[in-house]
């Protein structure tokens, strides 16, 4: 009897729902007021980097647990644009990062698809965040 208590209430515990969701924003940042032609400047083609950040919460909204990546710690800010999550920051850091002649970044685009596993206790939430965007390199001659 004690038995099947303790059975029937871990698959209790273990079930779950799953869910996913993606969405795209696209989001202007101004450039800055500079007067430049455009023999000036250099339009990149399109950069992307992408981050995937797993999350625990414990009953629903105890957070115990984030992951970002290896480069949990890093982010970038790009002025003007207001990123709503440490993974669209890590994002634009690595974009920066891996393209060190940039000035700036314009044409924000951002992936992020969630992946989203409920149980009982806990909810996993998986995310995987793809930022793209165009470069800006200034001319230095």
């Amino acid at each position: 009897m004690k038995r099947n208590f303790l059975f029937g209430f871990a698959v209790i515990l273990l079930m779950g729902c799953k869910s996913s969701l993606t969405t795209v924003s696209r989001s202007v940042v101004p450039l800055p007021p500079l007067k430049l032609s455009r023999n000036d400047y250099k339009i990149t083609d399109d950069l992307s980097a992408t981050v995937e950040a797993k999350e625990v919460k414990l009953l629903g909204f105890l957070k115990f647990a984030t992951i970002i990546g290896e480069d949990g710690g890093k982010y970038g800010y790009v002025n003007g644009y207001n990123a709503n999550s440490p993974a669209v920051n890590l994002a634009l850091y690595k974009i920066f990062e891996n393209n060190k002649d940039l000035d700036y970044v314009i044409n924000i685009r951002v992936r992020e698809s969630f992946d989203e596993k409920d149980f009982v206790l806990f909810k996993v939430k998986k995310t995987k965040t793809t930022v793209l965007c165009k470069g800006i390199k200034i001319n230095k001659d």
